[in-house]
């Protein structure tokens, strides 16, 4: 009797800590005799002991789980990288040919928790996540076929850049000009020689298709934030519109605070753009240029790594001041990088 090897999925997410943890031991307890799993995190967090705590309530010991990155696995060769948080989709490495990645987006259950009051209320969203997760493994490994197929890129790798409406240049068609990068004024308010640079990353509710690129909205997102520069509520140093998300490095005028500005402009491109986020953002403050340098790289390469594009330079949503670590002083033209 001829027997065929395991599928190998990798679990991914930012810390495994807690989703990627359960995702690798319900697989290895339902599904052992056809899947060989494993977990990484794009950093490392310490394994969670509530969720070590709900797993074994289920039935399931994860506690001999460490909490490790993709550099600390026995292997990089797997069939499906499966990542269960929205920033490990976002940062997701290359791997080889062969592997397919997908996105199982599920609610981080550490911030869920944070306000919670007793410890049996914080455990419950650890719970409800626990069981959606299981519920995941049970179909695999048919479910990750009909995944990929729905969370798949909305364009081949390699394939020509995106149009304004969000399409690939069809082949034999001569490519339309891609809009150019928008200018933004060099007089700096006074608030912003103070102001801490803030990271924020906002995703659509739907992480399928190119809802940030369809009818002109990326064109749109950057006039609406440099319109929101002049009524003074932030000072941006960089933004990149990408088909499903958005990045951006920000001074914000703290009169009217962080959460309430991107709030009220999120609304803003809700009710005149149609666009439907997921609520609330990610933020990090950064406290030096050499986070700023991390986070501006990070952000201008998004296009490239996701195969949209060859080079930065070629992806025409973009606002941009930061160069080199610094941001440019008012009137000084932008340097190329080198």
């Amino acid at each position: 009797m001829t027997t065929h090897p395991k599928l190998r999925i990798l679990f991914l997410c930012t810390g495994n800590s807690c989703r990627s943890q359960m995702a690798e031991g319900w697989t290895r307890a339902l599904k052992g005799d056809e899947i060989e799993a494993f977990s990484a995190g794009i950093e490392t967090h310490g394994l969670n002991p509530r969720a070590v705590q709900v797993m074994a309530e289920a039935g399931v010991d994860i506690s001999g789980h460490r909490s490790k990155t993709i550099a600390d696995l026995p292997t990089k060769d797997f069939d499906y990288v499966v990542t269960v948080c929205d920033r490990a989709c976002e940062s997701c490495p290359l791997f080889p040919g062969k592997t397919q990645v997908v996105h199982a987006g599920f609610d981080d259950p550490p911030r869920l928790a944070q306000d919670a009051k007793t410890e049996e209320e914080a455990l419950a969203p650890y719970r409800r996540v626990r069981d959606e997760i299981k519920a995941f493994v049970e179909t695999l490994p048919e479910g990750l076929k009909e995944r990929r197929g729905k969370d798949a890129l909305p364009y081949p790798i390699a394939a020509a850049p995106p149009t304004p409406s969000g399409r690939a240049n069809p082949p034999g068609e001569p490519e339309p000009l891609l809009p150019q990068r928008k200018k933004l004024p060099h007089e700096t308010p006074s608030w912003v020689k103070q102001g801490a640079r803030h990271f924020i990353t906002i995703n659509c509710k739907q992480r399928t298709g190119a809802p940030l690129l369809q009818e002109n909205n990326g064109n749109a997102l950057l006039e609406s934030a440099a319109f929101y520069e002049q009524l003074g509520h932030w000072y941006m140093w960089l933004m990149v519109i990408m088909p499903d998300h958005l990045h951006l490095v920000a001074t914000f005028n703290m009169d009217r605070g962080i959460p309430a500005t991107v709030r009220a402009w999120k609304s803003h491109q809700a009710k005149h753009l149609g666009i439907q986020w997921q609520s609330g953002f990610f933020e990090h403050r950064l406290r030096n240029n050499a986070e700023l340098d991390e986070k501006s790289h990070y952000i201008r390469w998004n296009p490239v790594r996701k195969g949209l594009v060859a080079s930065p330079d070629d992806w025409p949503f973009v606002l941009d001041r930061i160069v080199l670590g610094r941001a440019n002083p008012p009137g000084e033209p932008r340097k190329k990088e080198e």
